[in-house]
């Protein structure tokens, strides 16, 4: 069973590390760390998530100011974080406002706030499936559905490795389940978009997903018009 424990908050950074060694997979709070280089180093090799909560931790002075929060060093090194609330009826708190907190007193951008939403699936303890699904509603968050058309990207990287293309190198090659480009379509469809652009690399690689994609695009046609970018494969 997947353990989340309570550290790095009252206790310090070496509670963190007190937590690791029990075999803790997330940290509860773990904004302390950063007293801790050594143990930075660690959690930045195990890419273990912190679940920092930003009210929470300057009511309880574990940071005295929102200058000090470290955050955005985590980020640098590359430790997954995510928002949390801790206690919202205590920190009079929800996890948008915690959002909007973080977005005005440390600068972030949305594109900060995604990447740091999508930890937040990635560090879920749940099944592939619903880790997509749970992207697929962050996406769809911080989307801009204004635009004309959408981009789908049904794949990333590429069986080949074409010297012109940067694709190829980017292994392994990960495919979207029909599942997850379904509730992508329709989530696109709620928000009334009518074009969208597929972008599909191995789409001649493997004949059976090929014709599952195509079936799928049928039943949201002609509500959707699809525009295929099919890279030889």
């Amino acid at each position: 069973v997947p353990v989340i424990i309570h550290a790095g908050e009252a206790a310090g950074a070496e509670s963190v590390r007190q937590a690791l060694a029990l075999g803790a997979r997330r940290i509860g709070h773990g904004v302390r760390s950063i007293e801790d280089e050594a143990l930075l180093a660690v959690l930045q090799e195990k890419n273990v998530p912190l679940e920092l909560c930003f009210s929470s931790n300057l009511q309880t002075k574990a940071i005295k100011r929102p200058t000090d929060y470290p955050l955005a060093r985590y980020l640098d090194l590359g430790i997954p974080v995510t928002v949390n609330t801790d206690n919202m009826t205590v920190s009079g708190t929800d996890l948008r406002k915690e959002y909007r907190l973080l977005q005005a007193q440390l600068q972030l951008s949305v594109d900060t706030l995604k990447a740091i939403a999508l930890n937040a699936a990635d560090a879920a303890f749940v099944d592939d499936s619903t880790r997509e699904s749970l992207k697929a509603r962050i996406e769809s968050e911080f989307f801009n559905w204004s635009k004309p058309f959408v981009q789908l990207e049904t794949t990333r990287g590429c069986f080949n490795t074409c010297a012109f293309c940067v694709s190829g190198g980017e292994k392994p090659v990960r495919t979207l389940s029909m599942k997850a480009i379904r509730q992508r379509l329709e989530i696109i469809h709620q928000h009334g978009i009518k074009n969208v652009r597929v972008l599909d690399r191995t789409f001649n690689f493997n004949p059976r997903i090929a014709k599952e994609l195509l079936q799928l695009f049928l039943e949201f046609h002609p509500h959707i018009r699809f525009h295929l970018e099919i890279h030889p494969a």
